[in-house]
């Protein structure tokens, strides 16, 4: 009698390698185990159920803390079993790093098939005989298998997800993580991906990739890298954003074109990628992270404004495309956030210089910058509340094109929609605190009001 013991966080690997072990040893007793971190208490151990077996195999990503590597360094010391570690990556490194930790264990590449297991089984067992193996049923069970494939990824959607490196993405990333039912593609810039791989950890169901989103090959590359493995996407968070302080007049192309690429022309190509897949399934979401800047132009912020409102306005006339096909598209509109984002915002070359320099628009960057900083910091909604509201659309059937996901996006909203425009402009104006005093001393009109 064989004892197997399989340790797998991917529930369609766990069940082909059961389906495998039962196929060549139909007497064996074989125990699956979906992630050695989380263990029922009544099992025990991971190390001491193990001491009861006679082959282990393990992924080398195991979710939670121990690896697999770590797991056979433990076993290794201890016992002398069979150890089979999987991996659907290159195997050189760990097969290195085993020869130099001098671990007991064997490494088999993913996709597993019929030949690669029987093969390594008969390696770890040091068996050539072939009647030690159950006569082959392999054609039977590669139709079992293939079934279990599709059954059980068909229920586990994949979300793709940009600018997960803070803020708002790293939240909802955290959420998601939480079901684990659900695949997830973590994206960020490049130079921001380090910063990504420390929050987060690839395994069976986690990718991390770069993604720039001015870069429209890499756009479609990402989305490729997702489809290869795992043939599907369902949900697409389009949240990474960026943002220039700059009145209109100091506002230089090359950051024109950078938030504009970044916050409309990036998703939207993006959306494009996706688009054709979640057709082909016939159902699919795309949410489009906004701003209150969406629905409302604020001073030193006109290139941002503008790129939110063309997000906006293309998601509206995507809602009437892709609802025939089954894709929901939803527009979430976050006010002033309680996070650090306001300390990532950039300003053009100009603008900067006009922070320092005394001239005619430095009354807007010196009142706006803290203005704005202050409503962040003391706003009480965070990250964490905006990541939770886009987690009820996720969760809706049919969500709303336009959701406000703070109470100030709630009253700006409300108050554009009741107002005469002229009141609500008036009313803004009185908003920014001596904004009727700005510029002074630098423009006729001021000799005009002195006339009049």
């Amino acid at each position: 009698m064989i004892r197997v013991l399989i340790l797998e966080d991917d529930p369609v690997e766990l069940k082909i390698w059961q389906l495998r072990i039962k196929n060549l040893f139909p007497k064996a007793e074989v125990l699956a185990l979906p992630c050695v971190d989380r263990l029922d208490p009544d099992i025990g151990k991971i190390e001491d159920v193990g001491k009861n077996f006679d082959i282990i195999i393990s992924d080398i990503f195991l979710a939670g803390e121990t690896s697999g590597i770590e797991f056979v360094r433990r076993q290794s010391q201890e016992t002398q079993q069979k150890i089979i570690l999987s991996s659907g990556v290159s195997l050189e490194s760990y097969t290195e790093l085993a020869k130099e930790l001098n671990l007991n264990c064997h490494f088999i590449q993913k996709p597993l098939n019929k030949i690669n297991v029987q093969e390594m089984l008969i390696k770890v067992l040091q068996k050539q005989d072939k009647d030690f193996f159950a006569e082959s049923t392999f054609e039977e069970t590669d139709k079992v298998i293939d079934f279990q494939k599709k059954k059980i990824r068909q229920s586990m959607p994949v979300f793709l997800i940009t600018g997960c490196s803070s803020g708002v993405g790293e939240s909802l990333a955290k959420l998601l993580l939480m079901k684990k039912a659900y695949r997830l593609v973590l994206t960020a810039r490049p130079k921001s991906l380090a910063l990504l791989r420390e929050r987060f950890r690839e395994d069976c169901r986690v990718m991390i990739l770069p993604l720039d989103l001015t870069n429209e090959s890499q756009i479609q590359e990402t989305v490729l890298q997702v489809l290869k493995r795992w043939g599907r996407i369902d949900v697409l968070v389009n949240n990474a954003g960026l943002c220039y302080r700059s009145v209109v007049e100091q506002m230089d192309m090359d950051s024109e074109e950078s938030q504009m690429k970044t916050n409309y022309l990036g998703p939207m190509a993006l959306i494009r990628s996706v688009m054709s897949v979640m057709r082909e399934n016939g159902r699919g979401k795309i949410i489009n992270v906004s701003s209150v800047s969406g629905i409302m132009g604020m001073p030193t912020m006109a290139s941002y404004s503008a790129s939110k409102h063309a997000l906006e306005g293309a998601s509206e006339s995507l809602w009437y495309e892709m609802k025939p096909f089954g894709i929901n598209v939803t527009v979430v509109r976050p006010g002033f956030v309680n996070n650090e984002g306001h300390s990532h915002v950039a300003s053009a070359d100009k603008a900067r210089l006009a922070e320092i320099l005394n001239g005619p628009y430095s009354d807007f960057y010196v009142f706006m910058k803290p203005f704005v900083s202050f409503l962040m910091k003391f706003s009480l909604q965070n990250s964490d509340a905006v990541a939770i509201k886009i987690m009820k659309i996720i969760k809706t059937q049919n969500p709303p094109l336009w959701v406000n996901a703070t109470f100030d996006a709630y009253l700006f909203s409300f108050l554009k929609s009741i107002l005469p425009a002229t009141w609500f402009y008036k009313l803004m104006n009185q908003f920014f605190l001596r904004a009727a005093k700005w510029g002074e001393g630098y423009s006729k009109a001021d000799k005009r009001r002195l006339i009049s």
